[in-house]
């Protein structure tokens, strides 16, 4: 018997700390949720421990891409132009958020524990 794909269920985990929706997984057997579960845990300190070389690596990324392409901002261009350029060189400064609500749940929970 199939199971109509509209009615899927899901297993949602709500932070200890804020209680918002940290981690969703489309199944409910409990078996498949807590290897899942592990290895998002395992996923997320790498993630965040690597962060800082990730930014480094896009921002390297960027710079590299203008170079490439042989402009700068002081190049003879028209206006528009300059102000792309510009925008794509403030893209490569700004770092984005990192999104650290599972983490600080991973933490949580380890100190709960």
């Amino acid at each position: 018997m199939r199971r109509d794909s509209t009615n899927k269920t899901k297993f949602i985990l709500y932070s200890c700390i804020t209680g918002k929706a940290v981690w969703i997984y489309p199944n409910m057997c409990r078996e498949s949720i807590r290897k899942a579960y592990y290895r998002a845990r395992k996923f997320e300190k790498e993630r965040l421990s690597g962060w800082p070389q990730t930014m480094a690596r896009r921002k390297g990324n960027i710079l590299r891409f203008l170079s490439d392409l042989g402009v700068s901002i002081t190049a003879n261009l028209s206006a528009e132009r300059r102000d792309a350029v510009r925008k794509i060189a403030q893209v490569a400064e700004e770092l984005p958020v990192c999104y650290r609500d599972f983490y600080e749940h991973i933490k949580a929970e380890n100190k709960n524990r």
